[in-house]
């Protein structure tokens, strides 16, 4: 799943979270979401701000559920991503022997994939050490970046029942 699919799917008070985590910590992306959803909502951004968020972050998710936020949606998860789950980051990569920064960040990706057997387990890993939802947007983030497709966590995404939102 790509960003946009990503929050069109994932369970509303983890998309809140990453939300009200832009809105903390990354104030010029949050003003950038709130001039499209004013746009979008056809209302001048001052009339938006008075909205409670309870209320406009759902706007706001809805918005980033479509294709045309593929870049907002992305800047959202990746740094929600990077600045509060660096643990689990840090284990995922670890797990799969690339180096990284000890934040989460990885500089280079290996040519060829880990075994398959090292990342099925990884990711059993993840799944038993971190929230089952925030790992499952690690897992399709990971995979989406263009040096990280990887023909075997790519599989499990779409067909282990353990990865896909809601219950399980």
């Amino acid at each position: 799943m790509i960003a946009t699919e990503l929050f069109a799917r994932m369970p509303a008070p983890l998309a809140m979270r990453i939300l009200e985590h832009a809105y903390d910590a990354n104030k010029s992306l949050y003003r950038e979401l709130m001039g499209r959803l004013a746009k979008a909502r056809r209302v001048h951004p001052p009339v938006l701000q008075r909205v409670p968020r309870s209320e406009r972050h759902p706007w706001m998710m809805e918005m980033l559920s479509r294709p045309a936020s593929i870049e907002p949606a992305y800047q959202c998860i990746s740094g929600w991503l990077l600045e509060t789950q660096s643990p689990m980051l840090i284990d995922f990569l670890n797990a799969t022997g690339i180096p990284h920064d000890g934040h989460g960040c990885a500089e280079t990706f290996p040519a060829t994939p880990p075994a398959a057997a090292t990342i099925r387990r990884a990711v059993a890993e993840l799944l038993q050490r971190h929230p089952k939802d925030s790992a499952i947007v690690y897992l399709h983030a990971f995979n989406g970046m263009p040096d990280t497709r990887w023909p075997e966590l790519d599989s499990m995404l779409q067909q282990d029942p353990a990865l896909q939102f809601g219950p399980g």
